[in-house]
């Protein structure tokens, strides 16, 4: 009985001293902890070139933490068609962000998307993807992506810039340049396993108001287009709400 009560009292002194403690880890996480929500409307999804689906709403939710000299980063996207095609889809993402120096950061992660709908080919898909990004005008990067489902490998190079319009509205600009290729474009769940060549671009330009320092509502027009066997293009719009908390 004695020895019960003896241990009971440590661990009661263990567990008050130690509460302290856990409790400012929390608050040391928690208060660095940076997470932004957003939900889109697209009158077309087009990924990389190739139309997935017709309008869609398009909800993500992004998690950023400082780890090390760099920040941690994960979260999801989602693309749920409002036309009626079996074009749904789910992202799940995460990576690391490290600074070079302070011009230049390089940033690595995974990317897993599911494609929910029955009878979807592929199911889903894994890619890992690295690159380098720089604080320069038109804050341009390059990554690479690898495609493991299609054999693809992607490089794509990104600019985009800022244009003050009012004290709390900007336009936001810009454009994606890819070139890839895939040795098994069936994904092994058909037969064959046919290679294919590509490039396509991507412009926008969006209108962006800020309803205060972690929200904003945005419109804009979309060009994007790809170069495969023939060229296929397409014009449209989206629209988003974005929060941060």
């Amino acid at each position: 009985m004695l020895r019960m009560s003896l241990v009971r009292c440590l661990v009661l002194s263990a567990a008050s001293l130690a509460s302290p403690i856990l409790l400012d880890a929390q608050d040391e996480v928690l208060g660095n902890l940076s997470i932004s929500a957003n939900i889109g409307f697209e009158s077309e999804y087009i990924f990389r070139g190739v139309k997935q689906g017709g309008e869609s709403l398009q909800p993500s939710v992004d998690a950023l933490h400082p780890l090390g000299s760099g920040d941690l980063y994960l979260g999801f996207w989602a693309s749920q068609d409002l036309s009626g095609s079996p074009s749904d889809e789910v992202d799940f993402y995460a990576g690391y962000t490290f600074p070079l120096s302070p011009i230049f950061a390089i940033s690595g992660g995974f990317t897993y998307y599911w494609f929910p709908d029955d009878g979807s080919i592929p199911g889903s898909e894994e890619e890992p993807y690295f690159g380098i990004f720089a604080d320069l005008p038109l804050r341009p990067s390059l990554f690479a992506y690898y495609n493991i489902a299609l054999e693809q490998i992607l490089l794509e190079l990104s600019l985009r810039e800022d244009f003050q319009v009012s004290e709390n509205s900007f336009i936001e600009g810009g454009v994606a340049l890819g070139i890839g290729r895939a040795d098994d474009s069936n994904s092994d769940e058909l037969e064959g396993k046919p290679s294919v060549n590509f490039g396509y671009g991507k412009v926008y330009v969006d209108l962006v108001y800020e309803l205060n320092q972690m929200s904003s509502v945005s419109i804009g027009v979309r060009y994007s287009g790809r170069q495969e066997s023939s060229y296929t293009d397409y014009l449209y719009w989206g629209a988003s709400v974005a929060l941060g908390f």
